[in-house]
Order: C-alpha cells, then structure tokens, then sequence
C-alpha cells in the first residue's frame, strides 16, 4: 500500500513522535519517527517510514533509520557490523499516544522507551 492509498476513506493523521528511554540511560539516545497512523492511532502501512537517533539540538549526534514495516529498524549500509545495523522495535503494533511504551531490541539488549511528545504533522 502507498501512503497516499493508506487514507483513503480514513481518517489518517502523519505525525512525528518523540521518544526516550525509560531507563533514562544517557548511552541511550532519545528516537523520533515520522509515523502515518490509521483512525485506530497505529502506525499504518507497507512502507517504510523515517526516523531518527540522536540530540541533534544538543550535541550534533544524529543517526538517521528507516523503520521497516515488520518492526526492524535499519541504520543503512554504511554500517559494516549487521547487527549495528539491524535494530527491532515493536512500536508499529502499540497505539501512538503520549506515555505509550514501547521496546526496542539492539544487538540482543532490549530498552525499554515511552513516547513524550507527538507533533501532527497533517491529517
């Protein structure tokens, strides 16, 4: 499904979410992904959607992903070691609302996150 097809007949809302770790763990860097969700408040689609690691705001530090449709994150091919590549999440199956947690597995560690604020973007 396109993401302009996904709407059709919904009523569809792109936002971008921000995320930090519960942990509050400072190796840990907060995540934003830029979410199409459906009227239910999920994220929607056979598409990949955009994201990002980092504090750009603070220190610079910013690491751009894809957030594949089954819950993988990929950090691109610059990446020579696969499992620094390859993250997961399990985000796409929760409600996107604020307080929401959410896991995310890297390298076999899994955190634990929760969404802190969500900017509508359209919709």
């Amino acid at each position: 499904m396109n993401p302009a097809a996904a709407g059709r007949g919904n009523a569809m809302k792109y936002v971008r979410v921000y995320t930090e770790s519960i942990q509050k763990d400072e190796d840990e860097y907060p995540l934003a992904f830029d979410l199409l969700l459906d009227d239910q408040g999920k994220a929607t689609g056979d598409f990949y959607m955009l994201g990002l690691s980092g504090k750009p705001d603070e220190d610079g530090q910013c690491h751009p992903f894809a957030l594949i449709p089954d819950g993988s994150i990929d950090y691109g091919a610059s990446y020579e070691k696969e499992d620094e590549r390859w993250w997961k999440t399990d985000l796409r199956e929760k409600k996107i609302e604020m307080g929401a947690a959410f896991k995310v597995i890297d390298q076999g560690d899994e955190y634990d996150y929760k969404i802190v604020k969500i900017d509508v973007l359209s919709g």
